[in-house]
């Protein structure tokens, strides 16, 4: 995709589990809130930039 497109990754981290895109593969569903935290801060970011 970023060959296509301009864009990031963003690695949060989601504990010891198996890898991602695997039938064993459990996402940590208390990370939801880091995540969130995240993207409202890089929002707020770039509109007080702006």
């Amino acid at each position: 995709m970023l060959e296509q497109r301009p864009g990031a990754f963003m690695m949060v981290g989601n504990g010891d589990t198996a890898a991602l895109h695997t039938p064993h593969y459990d996402f940590n569903d208390d990370l939801i809130p880091v995540g969130v935290q995240y993207w409202a801060a890089l929002v707020y970011q770039e509109l007080k930039s702006a």
